[in-house]
C-alpha cells in the first residue's frame, strides 16, 4: 500500500563503499531495525507490493520508506 509499513517485506542497506550487507524483515506491524550509516540507501521488497527505497538522512529515520515505482522487471 503506497506510504503505509507493510508486514514481512526484507529490508537490505547499502552505502557507495558497502554493498548490501544483512537483511532483516519487518514485523507484523511494518517496523524494522537495521543498523546503517546516514547516506545508505534502504531498499525493501515485498512479492505482492514491490519495493520502495530511500536515502538515510532525517525524513527516512522519522517517516520511514517511500515507495518507487518498479521499472523494468
Amino acid at each position: 500500500p503506497s506510504g503505509q509499513p507493510v508486514a514481512d517485506a526484507v529490508i537490505t542497506a547499502a552505502t557507495p563503499d558497502e554493498a548490501a550487507g544483512s537483511k532483516v524483515r519487518s514485523d507484523a506491524a511494518g517496523r524494522f531495525r537495521l543498523p546503517f550509516r546516514e547516506g545508505a540507501l534502504v531498499e525493501a521488497t515485498h512479492p505482492r507490493h514491490g519495493r520502495a527505497h530511500a536515502r538515510v538522512d532525517f525524513r527516512v529515520e522519522a517517516g520511514g520508506l517511500r515507495r518507487r515505482r518498479r521499472v523494468g522487471s
